[in-house]
């Protein structure tokens, strides 16, 4: 059997994680996770949520690009980043059908906290030196 064919296997693959693989790790896996969980209890607790498509694009993207995400595509946050935006636009539009938000609000406060740094990377970067040449 394959190790592709295993959930988690990439991350797996890359145990023990560096700080810097934990990173794409705290930005699209736990969110990634946490976003197919609630959807998964909506819809299981209400009937109109299990009919509606976003929520099933919603399982379908998360379980194939967070639970299923090769180890390649952890190597680098901005791959990972390509490949949860699909998880990011099902959250979006399945939260007017599910009652509670808050699972959002969480997930958006762990996508959103890398933002200052990506915005602030280039700013050090010239600052320090340290840039490529």
């Amino acid at each position: 059997m394959s190790l592709f064919h295993i959930p988690f296997s990439g991350v797996y693959k890359l145990y023990p994680l560096p700080p810097d693989k934990l990173e794409v790790v705290q930005v699209v896996v736990i969110p990634g996770v946490i976003c197919l969980a609630a959807v998964v209890w909506a819809m299981w607790k209400d009937k109109q949520v299990r009919r509606r498509v976003e929520a099933w694009a919603l399982v379908v993207n998360a379980f194939f690009f967070v639970v299923m995400l090769p180890s390649p595509s952890l190597l680098e946050l901005m791959a990972s980043a390509r490949v949860i935006l699909g998880v990011v636009l099902g959250a979006i539009y399945v939260l007017p059908y599910v009652r509670s938000r808050g699972w959002f609000y969480l997930c958006a406060g762990i996508w959103l906290s890398s933002t200052a740094i990506f915005l602030l990377n280039p700013l050090l970067e010239l600052l320090t030196g340290t840039g490529y040449d």
